[in-house]
């Protein structure tokens, strides 16, 4: 009973979440679209060296891609895994949340 209540809950808690946002999925796409092309590039030495060190992992390709998306241009960019990760989710939480 408290399961079923729980599982109810959550599925209206993500019909609710995309309903007010129509176009999450595509923002997702698209980032994940351009961390392929960031990586690619990245991969094929068509960039700097400073560029293609910035574009060393998938996940810093993420990261840029992510902070392009939503226009936020982190002018100092954090260098761990863990702060891009803190980064990354607090912009994801912003937007689904807060709708912005």
């Amino acid at each position: 009973c408290m399961l079923f209540w729980f599982i109810k809950s959550l599925r209206g808690f993500w019909l609710d979440l995309f309903s007010r946002n129509r176009f999450l999925w595509m923002h997702f796409l698209l980032i994940m679209l351009f961390s392929l092309f960031y990586r690619l590039v990245a991969l094929s030495g068509n960039c700097s060296v400073s560029e293609a060190s910035d574009l060393s992992s998938f996940f810093s390709c993420s990261y840029y891609a992510l902070i392009t998306e939503f226009t936020i241009g982190a002018l100092n960019n954090p260098s761990t895994f863990y702060l891009r990760s803190l980064v990354m989710l607090q912009v994801i939480l912003s937007f689904l949340f807060l709708n912005l």
